[in-house]
């Protein structure tokens, strides 16, 4: 008899963000049997404005406000109404009985595109676990010892950390760094070996070594 298939949603920077909050409200239909999101972040007016794309969507904004100053105070009001369908509102009103939909969180620290900051808040809305050897201690998540305790937990979040693009980040202006992160580090070995398992079988392994997922940059092609 064969393995009836999964069913698995899989979204990388815009749909890991939109569909972070999608498959948490399909976590109670069961319909699900893991979501992958790649390069995902809440909430939405902290990514957008800290992306190095957000220049391109200010210019647009002042066409009809007035000052930086005013494009700010529109994108938090506009995250005021955002917050009851994004994924932090989902999760914040489920309760402990409540059914979760099984979640792997990767992310590339150095992405210009979506922040650090706000991975690491998504990470802790679904209270992923992580690794020992994740590449920086992350605040306020548990940390697994090994692949056996990984599958009893409900999410894992896996950083893998660029080491020349993370310095370019802390040393300038993030809106005025491009970098290719946000492309590279979805077709990492690694990165792909983790994801194949988990869509596969269900199953969070650690495929980084003792040190860590470290790369000294991210160039790809």
């Amino acid at each position: 008899n064969e393995d009836p298939p999964r069913f698995i949603f899989h979204g990388i920077s815009q749909g890991g963000i939109l569909g972070s909050a999608y498959s948490s409200l399909m976590g109670p239909t069961q319909l699900l049997d893991g979501s992958a999101l790649i390069s995902p972040g809440t909430p939405f007016s902290l990514i957008m404005s800290r992306s190095v794309t957000f220049p391109i969507y200010q210019r647009l904004m002042l066409l009809n406000l007035r000052h930086s100053r005013h494009v700010r105070v529109f994108i938090s009001l506009m995250q005021m109404y955002y917050d009851s369908v994004e994924v932090g509102g989902i999760l914040a009103s489920k309760s402990d009985g409540d059914i979760f939909t099984k979640t792997l969180l990767q992310v590339g620290l150095g992405d210009s595109v979506v922040t650090t900051i706000a991975t690491e808040i998504l990470a802790r809305n679904y209270n992923a676990s992580v690794f020992p050897n994740n590449p920086h201690t992350i605040y306020d998540l548990p940390t697994i010892s090994d692949d056996a305790n990984a599958s009893i937990v409900h999410s894992l979040y896996t950083e893998m950390l660029y080491e020349r693009e993370v310095q370019m980040l802390l040393l300038e202006d993030m809106s005025s760094v491009n970098n290719p992160v946000h492309f590279c580090f979805r077709q990492d070995p690694d990165v792909l070996r983790q994801l194949a398992e988990f869509i596969n079988t269900g199953k969070f392994i650690n495929v980084c070594p003792p040190e860590g997922c470290v790369r000294p940059n991210s160039e790809c092609y």
